[in-house]
C-alpha cells in the first residue's frame, strides 16, 4: 500500500490503467485484488487523512466495491476517513463479551460522532471460534447488537478457519458456507438501501 501510496500522482491522472495499477496488487482465485498493507520490519509509516483520500480516489476510478479493514483505533486518521467515505460497516465479532463491547463501543462512538446512518445499516458479524459456545454469551451478544444494527449474523465454528490458514470456500463446512452466503447476502442488502437513500 505504501508503495503505491509514493506513486498515486500516476493514478490521480487521466491516463492511468487498471494494468499499471495490478503491480500493486494481490490477485485472487476468486476474481477480487488485494491491496495488502506494507508489511515490512521496520516500517512505521501511517496512513494519514490526506494519503488515505488520495488512495481512495484513484481505487475508485477502477473499482465498483472496495472493502477496507480499518482495524479498531477510532482515533487512527484512516479509520476515520475509512468510515467517512464508507456506505455500510461490517462490525466483526466474536463470542467474547470484551470483543463484543469493544464493537459496540465503536458503533456508540460513530452514533456520537454523527454516523447513526452508517450504524442503522451496519452488519455485526459473529464469528464462533471455539466448537461449542456458551450459548447463553451468544445469545446476549446477539440480543445487544440486534437493536444497534440492521442485522446479526452468527458464524458457526469451522476448523479450517480456525487453523488460521488459506481459506477455500469449497473447503469450508456446509454450515459456515450457507452462514457466509447469509451474511454476504446481508451486506447486499446494506449496500441496496444505502443507494437507495
Amino acid at each position: 500500500m505504501i508503495d503505491l501510496l509514493h506513486n498515486i500522482d500516476e493514478f490521480l491522472a487521466a491516463t492511468a490503467s487498471v494494468g499499471q495499477l495490478s503491480a500493486y496488487l494481490r490477485p485472487q482465485s476468486a476474481r477480487f485484488d488485494v491491496l495488502a498493507s506494507d508489511d515490512a520490519a521496520g516500517s512505521m509509516e501511517i496512513i494519514d487523512d490526506l494519503a488515505f483520500r488520495r488512495l481512495w480516489t484513484a481505487l475508485c476510478r477502477f473499482y465498483r466495491l472496495i472493502v477496507i479493514d480499518t482495524g479498531n483505533n477510532i482515533r487512527a486518521a484512516n479509520w476515520q476517513s475509512a468510515t467517512a467515505v464508507a456506505d455500510c460497516l461490517i462490525v466483526p465479532t466474536t463470542v467474547q463479551r470484551d470483543v463484543a463491547d469493544s464493537g459496540l463501543w465503536m458503533l456508540d462512538h460513530l452514533i456520537r460522532t454523527n454516523r447513526s446512518d452508517l450504524v442503522e445499516n451496519a452488519v455485526a458479524i459473529v464469528s464462533c471460534a471455539d466448537p461449542k459456545p456458551d450459548p447463553q454469551l451468544l445469545n446476549d451478544i446477539i440480543e445487544r447488537y440486534r437493536p444497534v444494527v440492521r442485522d446479526v449474523v452468527v458464524i458457526p465454528f469451522d476448523r479450517l478457519i480456525r487453523s488460521g490458514g488459506r481459506i477455500e470456500l469449497d473447503a469450508l463446512d456446509i454450515q459456515t458456507r450457507r452462514a457466509w452466503l447469509m451474511a454476504c447476502s446481508s451486506i447486499i442488502d446494506s449496500l441496496a438501501i444505502r443507494d437507495q437513500a
